[in-house]
């Protein structure tokens, strides 16, 4: 059956306190009372700038002066296919409101399992809760020069880290990995463990990250739901595979030629871009990328970036 396929915009607003603007729809629509990030659909001759912009005028009494995107996605409803845009609004005039006389509120993310949302808006609240940096740690050389690593990461404010450290037996990796999971837990840092998830499975305190073997080795999520799941991919295929067996989020590279592997095939930012957007998961691009290629990821589509040397510095060097 072909269904009607509509092209929305999303606004993304969040205030000083880390809350969020919902409104929710009015009783004469379709699936009234749910909640949803305020927008609506694209007209006929706009870009996609434009339809947020008109979008947030008319339903929110706003003036957008400054938006990036965020995060692109499609969803099947019984009905209709619904490809969404969400954008990030760092300033705008006026006063949000419900101009169109929708019920508008600010919620902390926290709150979001309170409301009841249209099932499209929950992916782009796992898009909020992560950052736009996920830092990677280097091989393990020593634990002063470690740590010393990690104290530059929270000079970062970096929130996203992968303990990623194949120099290591078994054994030290994984009593290196329980000290981390407590610094992480101490500095509220989100760990992900590149490790074996029956290893993984037996902590609570951590995420599992999936090499791109492991990942086409598996054919269904390997760790449960609530907690974070993310893997490696070097191909649209491997990325296809992530998103069909649960994964959260993903890494694609590499983007850019590298250090370490100079001579390796980049992917380059127009296959980058071509790759994301046929997946509904965030993904972070990786290869080459260093803190100043973070605004072009995101025009792609990609959540942000991922590195090791990008982020990592030996303060005591």
């Amino acid at each position: 059956m072909n269904h009607q396929i509509i092209d929305v915009a999303l606004a993304v607003i969040r205030d000083a306190r880390g809350r969020y603007l919902v409104a929710q729809r009015p009783a004469s629509a379709d699936y009234a009372d749910y909640w949803e990030f305020p927008g609506g659909k694209r007209e006929a001759g706009e870009n996609r700038l434009q339809v947020l912009q008109r979008e947030c005028s008319e339903e929110l009494g706003i003036t957008v002066q400054n938006a990036r995107p965020l995060f692109r996605w499609s969803y099947q409803y019984s009905d209709r296919h619904v490809r969404l845009d969400a954008w990030l609004i760092y300033r705008y005039n006026g006063e949000a409101h419900g101009a169109e006389g929708q019920q508008v509120r600010w919620l902390h993310p926290a709150e979001f399992d309170d409301f009841r949302f249209l099932d499209a808006n929950k992916i782009l609240m796992k898009v909020l809760a992560l950052p736009e940096h996920y830092a990677i740690t280097p091989e393990f050389d020593g634990p002063e020069t470690f740590y010393s690593g990690l104290d530059s990461l929270l000079a970062q404010n970096i929130k996203l880290l992968q303990f990623r450290a194949k120099g290591l037996s078994e054994v030290d990796y994984k009593s290196r990995a329980l000290d981390l999971i407590q610094w992480c837990r101490n500095h509220d840092v989100t760990l992900m463990l590149n490790a074996a998830s029956a290893w993984v499975n037996t902590l609570d305190a951590a995420g599992l990250h999936l090499t791109s073997q492991r990942l086409m080795a598996l054919d269904q999520r390997p760790i449960a739901k609530g907690r974070w799941l993310s893997a490696s991919c070097h191909s649209v295929e491997e990325l296809r595979h992530a998103e069909c067996i649960g994964v959260d989020f993903a890494l694609l590279s590499p983007v850019l030629p590298t250090q370490s592997h100079p001579h390796a095939p980049a992917l380059g930012w127009q296959a980058l871009e071509a790759w994301v957007s046929e997946v509904n998961i965030p993904v972070y691009a990786l290869g080459g990328m260093t803190k100043v290629h973070l605004e072009q990821a995101y025009q792609v589509g990609c959540r942000g970036i991922a590195g090791i040397s990008a982020f990592w510095r030996d303060t005591k060097s």
